[in-house]
């Protein structure tokens, strides 16, 4: 996953994906996906059903 693989995966998590989702279009672990996030400046969403009926 590279520069452009990065922003991609930004938009997607900014777009509502989630980890799995993005994580299943790129071909990785979910760790892996948090993990780049994270490096990239994202602050994760909390996860659980509840953060979603919130929305």
């Amino acid at each position: 996953m590279g520069p452009n693989g990065l922003t991609r995966a930004i938009e997607l998590y900014a777009e509502g994906r989630t980890l799995v989702q993005i994580a299943r279009e790129f071909g990785v672990a979910k760790k892996t996906i948090r993990k780049r996030l994270v490096e990239g400046g994202v602050v994760i969403r909390r996860g659980g059903r509840a953060s979603w009926e919130s929305r």
